[in-house]
């Protein structure tokens, strides 16, 4: 999503990378996988068809089933082609995150590698919804810039490179509802010890990702620096 884009609007939010066998109850927000979304989601069935295809600008890894591969991210009280409210979208995305991480096995289970996730599963993106499919790709944070603009969703599946770092979980993701829940009640709360905690979250997320560019003395001190925000 733009930075400079107005703070509502109709957008789709997703989570291309993230595989799940049902919906997901984040406090008001619910995570629907692509094949459950029902024509009820939406506001109107031109809005039910292009939805999905959103998804498909995202590449997956090869050899993996396209249809079980990606999420949706709304409120339960609205449906797509409604506004969205852009600065509530921070604390699902984090509690999502939270709950993912906190359910990978342990080092010592068997075959660990077969159910990880790491912090890419839960990368989340936005588009406000064009009812004529086109769309267009940006990116950056210290240099924001259209990638490219004149897409049109249907024509340009999986233009967007997944992280060469995703893993792919043989059975998908799994996620801890209820502490993903709590996380998002604690994260809503508007003290200071929320903010705390949106920041300490977000050192996780670097810990976490699986991309050799971060460290390991670098994830050391941002375990660190989570935990001394934390706390």
């Amino acid at each position: 999503m733009s930075p400079d884009a107005p703070l509502n609007s109709r957008d789709v939010v997703l989570l291309p990378y993230l595989r799940l066998v049902g919906r997901l109850s984040v406090g008001p927000w619910e995570v629907i996988p692509r094949p459950e979304l029902t024509r009820a989601d939406t506001t109107t069935q031109q809005v039910f068809e292009v939805v999905p295809k959103y998804l498909d600008l995202y590449a997956i890894p090869k050899h993996q089933p396209r249809e079980k591969w990606g999420c949706l991210v709304k409120k339960k009280a609205v449906r797509f082609g409604d506004f969205v409210e852009r600065h509530e979208l921070v604390p699902v995305h984090h509690a999502i995150l939270v709950g993912v991480l906190a359910s990978n096995p342990e080092a010592n289970a068997r075959n660990p590698g077969r159910s990880m996730s790491t912090s890419e599963s839960c990368m989340m993106f936005g588009h406000p919804i064009s009812e004529e499919g086109r769309v267009s790709v940006e990116n950056g944070a210290m240099f924001h810039q259209v990638v490219v603009a004149g897409l049109r969703l249907g024509d340009d599946d999986g233009y967007v490179s997944h992280p060469t770092s995703l893993c792919a979980p043989w059975d998908g993701n799994q996620v801890d509802e209820a502490l993903a829940a709590a996380t998002h009640t604690a994260l809503t709360l508007g003290t200071e010890g929320a903010r705390r905690l949106s920041t300490a979250i977000e050192w996780l997320q670097t810990v976490w990702m699986n991309t050799e560019a971060v460290s390991w003395d670098v994830r050391v001190m941002a375990l660190k620096a989570a935990w001394v925000r934390a706390t």
